[in-house]
């Protein structure tokens, strides 16, 4: 049923108790990549893009969007990550036994 298995990471917070007159600096001692909320996601990523070009040049749109296996509306939160190539926007809906996720190209 679905193609794909995903990887859903989410960034961590950042401390800010390192700072400097006003000014933060990364903790060089902390790991600073996202934590997984969830590896191996069963889903299909539908992409639609569409390119027109009038008076003011090239216009492109799109749109992309995730169904995949149910899970809790808590697990999956906007601004998560899919495979570093997605943004979640939005809150995600589940809906009969599925969770269908709106995301926004990173690249």
């Amino acid at each position: 049923m679905f193609k794909e298995k995903v990887t859903i990471t989410r960034e961590k917070k950042t401390d800010t108790s390192n700072t400097d007159g006003g000014y933060s600096y990364p903790d060089p001692n902390v790991d600073n990549s996202d934590d997984v909320i969830i590896s191996d996601y069963r889903c299909n990523i539908d992409e639609n893009v569409s390119y027109a070009t009038g008076d003011t040049g090239q216009n492109i749109s799109g749109s992309a969007k995730m169904v995949g296996q149910l899970v809790s509306q808590e697990t999956i939160k906007e601004g998560d990550k899919v495979n570093n190539r997605y943004k979640v926007i939005g809150k995600p809906k589940n809906y009969r036994s599925k969770t269908i996720t709106q995301l926004v190209r990173l690249e």
